[in-house]
């Protein structure tokens, strides 16, 4: 009865069973993966070793190599970081210590097949795997013959081991240690390295090379050294000591070297293909020596005048020491008997154990040099380190040369304006130039006896003394106006080119010439005019070779000139009208004119605000493009700062804007003068506001001084000056310096005090580009008797900057011509 019940039961529950059978279902097998990139080289006697990543795919999966070399193994590793296949060997050890037999090259690599399999899934990986030698390398180095060499450590801050050992491997010093410096002698280091650490001692014989030309002699200036360097397992890196002698003799860098000739024992090698130079080690002896310098590169003085030149050595000597230095022939242009050498006896200079500064004296004789063709130079040079020679101090690389200049304008030049008072009156300077001789330009505007006003150059040679030529400006027509705006020279070269060219611009109120090609204006008032003079060759008259005359119906001032290498010209001005048919913008624009080098007509550019605009001066910029600057009343780049801004600007060959610029205070502004730095420029003119938010001016006219990187913007801006009225009116640039001056009412260097209500300053200025600044070097003011200002400065290729002062006249002004040193010391005294 009650197994009958039972199987009732059990039939009851079966369908239950079945149904929960039914629903079972298996969990899904992931994808099988391989990752991984393994190594494409393992070097001859190092370990190679590399792990693939497993995942996915059911249980262990099975694997195998195909094609694998047979120092190559695989092991599976699973535990609960990582679960994946193990790659390790060691080429020429494992798998039978086949040594260099396991070396493969590039071109039989041979494909390798990692093939992974769960019973369902199946994955490859292919790659190769090449053997190259072990091969060992030098690392050189330099040392101080008087000073033993820091000993080298490695990344973990631990003295790397001297690795020197007998031919069995036995290392000298079982620590690894330096061995005993003899005495008298320096210790240096040379490292070796190897590709890879092997895993067995490896031994290489090292011995010295013969020397070269600029090596040490050994026995002499090092000890030769020959033996072997063991590198112990699991080492890449090992120090070879050298032995340098001490000495206090002046000589060049030296230089000696070891060379890794063979390898001894172990999976090592020097070479990688048979025939190949073995690798080699050099270690450069620094001579610690003294060495000599000059205390100035370059120098300038005057004929007549005693010049002093101090040796500066770099240390002090432990024992007497001399330098010798030589006048430069190719690079001295001044005659023997032009100048004599006193306190070096032999061009030699003598310093004592312990001194580090001597001085001689060079005197510069008076002579008739009128027949030069430039002001003539003396260049010194200390004489190098020669290891044929025995010397105690040679040559340094800080200042190893100096080169004098020797100034020809021996008294100040005084030019009346003009200069005959049966001329006219009412004279005032213009502009000025100097050229590559030497010679001056002066450019001046006076009022004829008749009334009409006129314009002139005069060139003086490059004594001062001589006036070569006058060279009147439109012709020197009496029968109208004619004034000067600017001046410039440019040096030329090539055949068919005239050695020098002048440009002469500025404005005129007469036709005189014929209406140039390319060119419709409708000319009335003041129009712009263009001169270009040739000089055939360095002492030949300038003579006339086009002059051009542009302009609108109204009346336009040519004020400033920029010449490209090319030739072509830009004239840059004023206008009431339209120059050349162009659109005035309202007022009166500024304008820029762009000429051809035989003075056609390029294009021409009415620029400026709706009102008042002036361009005072302009430089050739990148590209042959013109740079400006001046003062514009509106809006000429951004909103109007107030009242009168400065500003700048830019057009290139095609006529269109490069860049501009506005800036300023609330009050007037006005850039007077732009010079042309080798990293930007600096302008120079007043303003009657503050540059600076939050400070107030001196008072009245202060000077305005701004360095431009490009002129998009002012880098840095400097404003100073006095409580009277104080002006820029020139800046000129020679590589990172500016020479700026002007006028001032008051005190404006310390010390000083004004005469005759105004006088005249300069300075020069360096400029920083990194740290986008100017900074003054030096500032004078002239403190003269009459109203002066500094019009113009010019600096020279002769290492000089002649400065030119305007002394106020009734009848008419007077200049004064000067040169000066670039650190600002008179050469002459005015």
């Amino acid at each position: 009865m009650l197994s009958r019940i039972l199987r009732i039961g059990l039939f009851a529950l079966m369908p239950g069973f079945l149904l929960t059978a039914c629903n079972v279902e298996e969990t899904p097998v992931e994808p099988l993966r391989v990752l991984g990139e393994p190594p494409g080289t393992a070097v001859i006697g190092a370990e190679y070793f590399y792990e693939w990543a497993v995942d996915g795919g059911k249980g262990i999966p099975d694997f195998t190599l195909t094609n694998a070399p047979r120092w190559l193994s695989v092991e599976w590793v699973e535990n609960k970081f990582r679960r994946g296949i193990v790659m390790r060997g060691i080429p020429g050890i494992t798998g039978g210590r086949h040594g260099t037999g396991d070396l493969t090259q590039d071109t039989d690599d041979t494909t390798i097949v990692l093939s992974v399999t769960d019973g369902d899934q199946l994955v490859t990986k292919s790659f190769s795997i090449s053997v190259p030698k072990n091969l060992i390398k030098g690392v050189s180095s330099e040392v101080d013959e008087d000073t033993d060499m820091e000993r080298p450590v490695s990344e973990d801050g631990k003295p790397i081991p001297v690795c020197e050992s007998d031919d069995a491997g036995t290392w000298n010093s079982e620590q690894g240690d330096p061995p005993a410096v003899p005495d008298g002698m320096t210790l240096a280091y040379v490292l070796a390295t190897l590709d890879a650490a092997p895993v067995e001692p490896v031994v290489f014989h090292f011995q010295p090379v013969s020397a070269t030309s600029s090596g040490a002699t050994p026995g002499v200036d090092y000890v030769e050294r020959e033996g072997y360097l063991t590198f112990r397992a699991g080492m890449t890196r090992c120090l070879i000591a050298a032995f340098v002698k001490k000495d206090t003799e002046a000589e060049p860098n030296e230089i000696f070297s070891y060379e890794f000739d063979r390898v001894v024992s172990g999976l090592g090698d020097v070479t990688e293909k048979e025939n190949q130079a073995v690798p080699k080690v050099s270690v450069t002896i620094l001579d610690d020596e003294p060495r000599v310098n000059f205390d100035q590169a370059v120098i300038s003085s005057t004929e007549g005048k005693t010049v002093t030149v101090t040796a500066r050595l770099n240390k002090a000597p432990e024992v007497a020491a001399s330098a010798t230095f030589t006048v430069v022939d190719g690079e001295t242009t001044a005659d023997s008997n032009d100048y004599e050498i006193l306190g070096a006896s032999g061009n030699t200079v003598n310093f004592n154990p312990g001194e580090t500064e001597k001085t001689f004296t060079i005197e510069l004789k008076l002579t008739d040099d009128s027949d030069k063709d430039a002001d003539e130079k003396l260049t010194l040079r200390w004489d190098a380190c020669k290891s044929s020679e025995v010397r105690t101090a040679c040559a340094g690389d800080t200042m190893p040369s100096m080169t004098l200049w020797i100034n020809e304008w021996l008294a100040p030049v005084y030019v009346n304006l003009p200069p005959d008072s049966s001329m006219g009156e009412r004279g005032v300077f213009a502009d000025a130039a100097v050229d590559d001789w030497g010679r001056v330009y002066v450019a001046y505007n006076y009022t004829r006896s008749n009334g009409h006003q006129a314009g002139e150059v005069r060139v003086y040679d490059r004594t001062g003394v001589n006036l070569l030529q006058t060279i009147p400006f439109a012709s020197g027509d009496d029968r109208f106006d004619a004034r000067i705006g600017a001046i410039r020279l440019q040096t030329q070269s090539g055949t068919g080119k005239p050695a020098l060219v002048l440009y002469v611009v500025g404005s005129a109120n007469g036709r005189f010439t014929s209406v140039p090609s390319g060119s419709a204006p409708a000319l009335g008032g003041w129009d712009a005019v263009a001169e270009r003079w040739e000089r055939a060759d360095v002492n030949a008259p300038l003579v006339v070779n086009w002059r051009v005359q542009y302009g609108s119906d109204q009346d336009d001032y040519a004020n400033s000139l920029a010449i490209t290498t090319g030739g072509e010209l830009y004239v840059v001005g004023d206008t009431d009208g339209a120059v050349e048919n162009d659109s005035n913008l309202g007022g009166r624009d500024g304008f820029v004119l762009f000429l051809s080098e035989t003075g056609q007509f390029r294009y021409a550019i009415n620029t400026g605000t709706t009102g008042a605009d002036h361009i005072a001066s302009a430089r050739i910029g990148s590209s042959s493009a013109v740079d400006f600057a001046g003062s514009a009343v509106g809006e000429y780049d951004d909103l109007p700062r107030g009242g009168r801004d400065a500003i700048t600007g830019s057009y290139n060959t095609e006529g269109r804007v490069v860049r501009k610029d506005q800036f300023g205070s609330p009050l007037t502004d006005e850039i007077l003068a732009l010079g042309k730095l080798s990293t930007g420029y600096v302008s120079a003119g007043y303003t009657t506001g503050s540059l600076f938010e939050g400070r107030l001016g001196f008072g009245g006219e202060d000077i305005m001084l701004a360095y431009h990187k490009t002129l998009s913007f002012p880098d840095k801006k400097i404003q100073l000056g006095t409580a009277a009225n104080d002006r820029a009116l020139a800046s000129a640039g020679r590589g990172l310096y500016a020479f700026v001056g002007g006028e001032t009412g008051g005190s404006l260097v310390a010390g000083t005090s004004v005469v005759d209500g105004k006088d005249g300053w300069f300075a020069r200025y360096e400029a920083k580009p990194e740290d986008k600044d100017l900074i003054q070097t030096w500032i004078r003011q002239t403190a003269r008797p009459g109203a002066d200002r500094i019009v113009s400065l010019l600096p020279t290729a002769q290492n000089k900057v002649f400065v030119v002062d305007e002394v106020e006249g009734d009848a008419g002004n007077l200049l004064i011509i000067w040169p000066i040193t670039p650190e600002g010391e008179d050469l002459v005294v005015p």
